[in-house]
């Protein structure tokens, strides 16, 4: 969850994040947050940075929820099978090894 003066988001419900200026003089740097339903939360910061870090901060925890939630790829589940193949092909050619050495014959 992601707090923003004392909303919490679901950060996977976020469509849209907003670093616009705002029509208050005190505090003239705002961050805007839409969601999928539509409402919007902003919040006015005083400081440019300050919004910025805590815009970077949402950016990170949304695009971590997306991840999380992303099913692997074709490629991800090919390269992850590659890997585990990769690391059985020496002990195959050693029990091969130790198999002709014993006078078996090998399977085609």
């Amino acid at each position: 969850m992601i707090k923003l003066s004392g909303y919490y988001i679901a950060p996977e419900e976020i469509v849209a994040i907003e670093a616009v200026a705002s029509n208050r003089p005190d505090y003239p740097y705002r961050l805007a947050v839409t969601l999928k339903s539509g409402r919007a939360y902003s919040v006015d910061y005083r400081d440019e940075q300050r919004r910025n870090e805590v815009a970077d901060s949402i950016v990170r925890a949304v695009d971590f929820a997306r991840d999380r939630e992303a099913p692997p790829t074709m490629q991800t589940i090919r390269w992850a099978v590659q890997a585990e193949i990769d690391k059985l092909r020496p002990y195959l050619r050693r029990i091969e090894k130790a198999m002709k050495a014993a006078g078996a014959e090998p399977d085609n």
